[in-house]
């Protein structure tokens, strides 16, 4: 069984990268927080298919913006669209350099309305130690969906502090500019005489204030049938889809962009596994879900 030493190692590691990529000069072995067996960067192809999603719903939003009411919807398109690009620069999944991959992350910042340096940082902390006490972003996966609700807001407002006290000094620039981004986003909202920005300012943010929710809580505990019914999505190939149905391989694949997430990975290395089983009180989802998989990928399980 790992031991705490085992896991502060893994972060340790993963800290002192960036965003999961190899600093300049250093050893090109990822950090020890990832050790996934598979590690699939990805294709021009997959960077392309999130840009023309996330182009197709900018469009969409802008077409919008005299209609207030459908404004929420091309919002909430552009969001998870966006944070389905976000994802894969913050495991450096998609095969690109340290600087295109931070100037690209950078875009994403604003139509996230948060520092998507800082949620970087935070999110390969999840992944190094998952459930955790340090680990901000699964909190809402160790508590009820109600209390995850409740404790929404107050916790992205958490983790937009940490993210910038606590990311290393280099990455402190690009998070300070994300913030002040996101601020200049609230004042052109509100100087600019256009309900339909002001709704996807307010969209934007609530969904951002959600995330304890949706983005933790549900991922890590979602009931059978939830799971059941987005596998039938599977074909689409949606990256927040597939995250869903694989979050188990997520975690122990995170080199993989979502989009290549399959049933067949093994899930045996998952750190998220690993922490769940050193916890006081283990949460039965982990072990549940491995118990699910196919037999031959529950080697060494027993």
């Amino acid at each position: 069984m790992p031991t705490a030493g085992d896991a502060r190692r893994r972060s340790d590691a993963c800290d002192r990268s960036v965003g999961g990529l190899p600093q300049a000069g250093a050893s090109s072995v990822e950090p020890a927080c990832y050790r996934p067996p598979v590690s699939t960067p990805g294709s021009p192809l997959h960077l392309t298919r999130h840009l023309l999603r996330c182009g197709l719903w900018t469009a969409a939003l802008l077409a919008s913006l005299p209609w207030p009411p459908l404004v929420v919807v091309t919002t909430a398109g552009l969001f998870f669209a966006t944070f389905a690009l976000f994802h894969d620069l913050a495991h450096g999944a998609l095969g690109l350099t340290p600087r295109v991959n931070d100037w690209l992350l950078f875009a994403t910042a604003a139509p996230l309305f948060m520092s998507t340096h800082g949620q970087r940082h935070l999110h390969l902390r999840h992944h190094a130690r998952p459930l955790a006490a340090d680990d901000l972003e699964g909190r809402g996966a160790v508590t009820s969906l109600p209390v995850a609700v409740l404790e929404a807001p107050l916790s992205s407002a958490r983790m937009r502090v940490v993210g910038v006290t606590d990311v290393p000094a280099k990455i402190r620039p690009w998070v300070l500019a994300e913030n002040a981004i996101n601020a200049a986003c609230v004042v052109l909202a509100f100087v600019t005489p256009s309900p339909g920005l002001l709704a996807a300012l307010v969209v934007a943010i609530a969904l951002q204030f959600s995330m304890n929710a949706w983005a933790s809580h549900v991922p890590h505990r979602a009931p059978r049938w939830l799971i059941a019914l987005a596998s039938r999505f599977a074909w689409t190939g949606s990256p927040v889809v597939l995250s869903l149905v694989y979050h188990l391989e997520h975690h122990a694949h995170p080199k993989v962009p979502c989009a290549l997430l399959r049933p067949d990975l093994d899930v045996v290395a998952s750190p998220l596994v690993e922490q769940n089983r050193a916890r006081p009180q283990p949460l039965p989802w982990a072990q549940l879900q491995v118990e699910q998989r196919p037999r031959p990928r529950l080697r060494g399980m027993a």
